[in-house]
């Protein structure tokens, strides 16, 4: 398993939101127009042919107000993308004092072999590579 985004892109990501204007942003369209409009800023994009195919219209619509929900939707996920990785460190904290504490760590068997192959995961995720 491995992450989708390595830490430079979160962190490339999140220099993004943070350089862009802030919102709320909001889409809207009309006659021959859609719009993104955010604070002091207005992204437009006219001359829609009137004859243009319903389904064009509505991309369009669509992509705009995807434009206009990414600028809080992504930092949401970044910002909970964070919290997961210092769930998973402090649950890799843990359980390495555990580990270091116990005086037989196969009492368990293979439960604990899973536990210790899933902390691998973690571990791994958490530091940008490639699980082995």
């Amino acid at each position: 398993m491995t992450l989708k985004l390595s830490g430079d892109e979160r962190r490339a990501a999140r220099e993004r939101c943070d350089a862009a204007t802030d919102g709320p942003w909001e889409a809207w369209d009309g006659p021959g127009i859609h719009a993104v409009d955010a604070a002091d800023c207005r992204i437009v994009h006219e001359g829609l042919d009137p004859g243009c195919l319903p389904r064009t219209h509505a991309r369009q619509k669509r992509d705009g107000v995807f434009i206009a929900h990414a600028r809080t939707d992504l930092p949401a996920a970044l910002d909970d993308i964070e919290t997961l990785e210092g769930v998973l460190r402090a649950v890799i904290a843990t359980a390495d004092e555990v580990g270091r504490s116990s005086p037989n760590r196969n009492h368990h068997g293979e439960k604990l072999l899973d536990y210790y192959e899933a902390l691998r995961v973690a571990r791994a995720l958490l530091a940008d590579g490639p699980t082995p």
